[in-house]
């Protein structure tokens, strides 16, 4: 802690935090045109792994990208995936984490996405002893509202809003460097019209459930409102 001139203490950064770093892509490992590198997150839906994607002319990009191991991959699990590969590529938002390509190869499936330099509201809350400050918070969950609306806002073929992430948590929100937060994993999202009727399956994290995800009835978008108000909550 540094006392300011004015005698406000601030605090003062260690020097690996002042910045993003490009990950550590030691020991490499290729998949399908990506140099993978350091592991990012495990799901049930695939691992996340840091990746450099090399192009033409020297072009050279930092992505992540989302795997599946073929052999690995059962009809139900596969279907998920392609749906969330879809569902991404549709999606064109600031708070909605972007998509760069999917596809499948002898190496597996796989999606590649924005490099978030940032953390999930999880870690931030489990950092600090007291609640988020109000304006954090709320530029949080506003940014947080906005992705959703926009993936709710997704239509169909008819014109109908469809999309449902079923999956709103403190672990889907990552707050980058440049302040911005964004809804990630969308692997477990539903089709509204097609299939978001009753269900005995639950899906999703148990203390952001709606009444009507644990009771198996049908859900709409007011399903995802609803773990919305609970990350307002606990934020």
């Amino acid at each position: 802690m540094l006392p300011s001139p004015d005698g406000v203490t601030t605090t003062k950064l260690h020097p690996a935090e002042e910045a993003p770093r490009a990950p550590n892509l030691v020991p490499p490992a290729e998949h399908a045109g990506y140099l993978l590198g350091r592991t990012i997150g495990r799901g049930g839906m695939g691992t996340v792994r840091a990746a450099l994607r090399r192009g033409t002319f020297g072009i050279a990009q930092l992505v992540a990208v989302k795997t599946m191991t073929s052999g690995a991959i059962d009809p139900e699990a596969r279907e998920a995936f392609i749906r969330e590969a879809r569902i991404l590529a549709r999606l064109s938002h600031p708070n909605v984490v972007r998509w760069h390509d999917a596809a499948e190869t002898p190496d597996g499936i796989h999606i590649a996405m924005e490099l978030l330099h940032g953390a999930p509201l999880s870690r931030l809350l489990a950092a600090s002893p007291a609640p988020l400050p109000l304006p954090a918070a709320i530029a949080i969950l506003l940014d947080l509202a906005r992705g959703l609306h926009a993936a709710h806002e997704l239509t169909a073929e008819d014109g109908t809003p469809r999309l449902i992430h079923q999956d709103i948590s403190p672990h889907n929100a990552v707050i980058g460097y440049d302040g911005r937060t964004r809804l990630v994993d969308f692997g477990i999202a539903r089709l509204a019209s097609v299939d978001a009727s009753r269900t005995d399956t639950v899906r999703g994290k148990p203390a952001y459930l709606a009444p009507e995800q644990l009771e198996g009835r049908r859900l709409d978008r007011r399903t995802d409102l609803f773990a919305l108000g609970v990350v307002a909550f606990g934020s």
